[in-house]
């Protein structure tokens, strides 16, 4: 009974690491590391392309588990976490942001988003100049 119970524990932490992560004002820093890769979705309940990313997102995310290198994907309602989304100037919805080793890119949404997995696995954001450290999320501010 005891296996079943630590089986069932370490099954719903991966899992719990296997998905896209809802990050807030609250959690963000203790959530996303400096070595941990993180791609970013910043969006609204009311703003319907952002709905119609979701599951594009989410199906990129599940492409990305297969991936040498861990990615991980979080979610930050811009509604509910105004300080995240001023932190990392969003001005337009959805916007995606690449963040590792605290340097932030902002990504364009390819058409079609599934490129995003063959971009991410690639490493292709190695390619974009990184935020400037007076509008990264990390600045001195």
């Amino acid at each position: 009974m005891r296996w079943f119970a630590v089986f069932t524990i370490l099954a719903a932490l991966a899992c719990a690491l296997c998905e896209v992560v809802e990050l807030t004002d609250a959690t963000f820093d203790k959530s996303v590391r400096k070595q941990d890769q993180w791609v970013l979705e910043f969006y609204a309940d009311w703003c319907g392309y952002c709905s119609r990313f979701r599951p594009k997102y989410e199906a990129i995310e599940r492409q990305a588990r297969d991936f040498s290198t861990p990615v991980y994907f979080g979610a930050i309602n811009v509604d509910k976490n105004p300080r995240l989304a001023a932190r990392f100037f969003v001005s337009r919805l959805p916007t995606l942001v690449h963040v590792f080793d605290k340097q932030v890119r902002v990504l364009t949404i390819p058409s079609p988003p599934s490129q995003l997995a063959q971009f991410l696995q690639e490493e292709q954001w190695r390619d974009i100049k990184p935020e400037g450290i007076f509008m990264s999320a990390y600045g001195p501010l």
